[in-house]
């Protein structure tokens, strides 16, 4: 039997068809990526416009916040002053008196948990019901 040292086989094909659906595919895969880069770029660009007015509204309402709070403030010492006032006009105890009880008024408070508003108003009671100052500051205590 003859026994074969080498074989060579040559085979050819047509692939023009088969470069010409890659040719395809590429340019379909390239527009995609073009209108996907540029529905992103839309996206970022949006988003960050919605950052930005996050960043707005955050430091608006952070303002709004710090009016709120002024407001609240003022209308506070608004309410004690009126208290104390009311002692002053009402009870007849000399301002400066008031003045030197609104120290211990506000001591007070601190020590015992209560707002200073209702302090000057419960010593606005006592006081107009004829307590002497010192018996009113230790029932107000």
């Amino acid at each position: 039997m003859a026994t074969l040292d080498e074989l060579i086989v040559r085979i050819e094909a047509d692939v023009s068809g088969l470069k010409r659906g890659l040719a395809s595919a590429e340019r379909s895969t390239q527009r995609s990526s073009t209108r996907m880069g540029r529905a992103f770029g839309g996206l970022n660009k949006s988003l960050t416009r919605i950052t930005a007015g996050v960043g707005s509204l955050r430091g608006a309402l952070a303002g709004l916040g710090a009016i709120v709070i002024g407001r609240q403030i003022v209308k506070t010492f608004t309410e004690f002053e009126q208290s104390l006032g009311k002692i002053v006009g009402l009870v007849g105890v000399n301002r400066s008196v008031v003045q030197a009880w609104e120290k211990d008024i506000l001591a007070l408070s601190k020590t015992t948990g209560r707002h200073p508003n209702e302090r000057a108003s419960a010593h606005f009671f006592v006081i107009s019901a004829g307590l002497r100052i010192q018996a009113a500051m230790e029932e107000i205590e």
